[in-house]
């Protein structure tokens, strides 16, 4: 696979690109929006709240995807 034959440094370079990439999307959001509550079953939390555990567990499992599948 293409991912295979890159570099530590490439892989790194996308990792990051991907990160910012998200952090200037989060920059575009509502922020009256993002207050608003959203609700989970019983449990309710800001959207932001919502958005951000999305974005931090969404790197996560690709970290470990990455790092299992390409040990560095």
């Amino acid at each position: 696979s293409r991912m295979a034959e890159l570099s530590r440094e490439q892989l790194g370079a996308m990792i990051l690109e991907g990160s910012e990439a998200s952090a200037a999307f989060v920059e575009t959001l509502d922020d009256e929006d993002l207050a608003s509550p959203i609700a989970l079953g019983d449990y309710r939390m800001p959207k932001a709240e919502l958005v951000a555990q999305i974005w931090i567990h969404h790197q996560i499992a690709h970290a470990y995807e990455a790092s299992y599948r390409w040990p560095l």
